[in-house]
């Protein structure tokens, strides 16, 4: 069975009237477990509703939690929706979320070093030093990796797509481009 990992931001889409779980790498690690019956999450949430939500719903789903982490100071993640009159979102996603102070510790070092055949990472968990620096420590391993480019406000830089982008010995990397995306993206090649 491939074992199939994703690191990044659990967040919460608040809509006027509604809310819904997500994130990207959330998303894409809750289809592989629905695919194969595996596949864990690397993030973190806060000790608050939200966190306990997000948790709850992951438990009942079988999505194992046992790397994520929970946050005494930081509040889960929250993207803030609103809609055009065409009904196209804005996204504002808030800052120094649990998701931006993800560390680095045993069981995530054992995790990606011994278990791990494919990483899933994207660019808006790297915006913050911690969850950055974490993320990096996995990079150039004896795996796979699959990096979703994700420019949303201002929470990239060129530095942060060309390492992330340079991340896989032998290029072990597959790389996903949102066309609405692409542009912003070619805009930065030097």
């Amino acid at each position: 069975m491939n074992k199939i990992e994703a690191f990044g931001e659990i967040l919460f889409d608040i809509y006027a009237n509604s809310k819904s779980l997500g994130g990207a790498p959330l998303n894409f690690i809750y289809h592989i477990n629905k695919l194969t019956g595996s596949g864990r999450i690397i993030s973190r949430v806060g000790k608050d509703q939200l966190g306990r939500e997000a948790i709850d719903f992951l438990n009942s789903e079988g999505v194992l939690t046992n790397n994520i982490q929970i946050d005494e100071v930081h509040q889960t993640g929250i993207a803030v929706i609103s809609l055009n009159e065409k009904g196209e979102p804005t996204f504002n996603i808030e800052e120094n979320r649990a998701y931006d102070f993800i560390n680095i510790n045993d069981d995530t070092k054992s995790l990606i070093s011994q278990n791990t055949e494919c990483l899933y990472f994207g660019t808006l968990a790297q915006r913050n030093d911690v969850s950055r620096n974490t993320l990096q420590s996995f990079f150039n391993k004896n795996i796979k990796y699959f990096y979703d480019i994700n420019i949303r406000q201002k929470f990239y830089t060129k530095e942060i797509l060309s390492r992330s982008s340079n991340t896989a010995p032998n290029w072990d990397l597959y790389i996903r481009v949102p066309s609405s995306h692409a542009l912003r993206a070619a805009s930065l090649k030097e």
